[in-house]
Protein backbone atom coordinates (compact mmCIF):
# COMPACT_ATOMS: atom_id res chain seq x y z
CA UNK A 1 0.00 0.00 0.00
CA UNK A 2 0.91 3.65 -0.82
CA UNK A 3 0.08 6.59 0.38
CA UNK A 4 0.74 9.82 -1.79
CA UNK A 5 0.48 13.39 -1.36
CA UNK A 6 -0.19 15.69 -3.59
CA UNK A 7 0.35 19.48 -3.84
CA UNK A 8 -1.32 21.24 -6.92
CA UNK A 9 -1.00 24.81 -8.52
CA UNK A 10 -2.19 26.14 -11.75
CA UNK A 11 1.75 25.23 -13.21
CA UNK A 12 2.67 22.75 -11.67
CA UNK A 13 1.66 19.09 -9.51
CA UNK A 14 3.87 17.94 -6.61
CA UNK A 15 3.83 14.94 -5.47
CA UNK A 16 5.46 12.46 -2.52
CA UNK A 17 5.00 8.33 -2.10
CA UNK A 18 5.56 6.70 1.10
CA UNK A 19 5.56 2.82 0.98
CA UNK A 20 3.15 1.10 3.75
CA UNK A 21 7.23 0.46 5.49
CA UNK A 22 7.88 4.12 5.42
CA UNK A 23 10.12 4.32 2.59
CA UNK A 24 10.00 6.97 0.03
CA UNK A 25 9.36 5.50 -3.61
CA UNK A 26 8.51 8.46 -5.79
CA UNK A 27 9.22 12.58 -5.02
CA UNK A 28 9.04 14.87 -8.13
CA UNK A 29 7.06 17.37 -9.92
CA UNK A 30 4.90 17.29 -13.04
CA UNK A 31 2.43 19.38 -14.99
CA UNK A 32 -0.68 19.96 -14.48
CA UNK A 33 -2.23 18.30 -17.88
CA UNK A 34 -3.42 14.66 -18.16
CA UNK A 35 0.12 14.16 -19.94
CA UNK A 36 1.46 15.15 -16.38
CA UNK A 37 -0.92 12.83 -14.72
CA UNK A 38 0.10 10.07 -16.52
CA UNK A 39 3.46 10.09 -16.14
CA UNK A 40 2.86 10.44 -12.67
CA UNK A 41 0.84 7.07 -12.54
CA UNK A 42 3.34 5.52 -14.91
CA UNK A 43 6.31 6.74 -12.32
CA UNK A 44 4.44 5.61 -9.07
CA UNK A 45 2.64 2.54 -10.60
CA UNK A 46 5.76 -0.14 -10.33
CA UNK A 47 6.05 0.77 -6.60
CA UNK A 48 2.32 -0.17 -5.65
CA UNK A 49 3.10 -3.73 -6.73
Amino acid sequence: MLDVGLEVSGKSLVAYAVHERTQRVFEGERPVSRAGLRALRQAVGPAAS
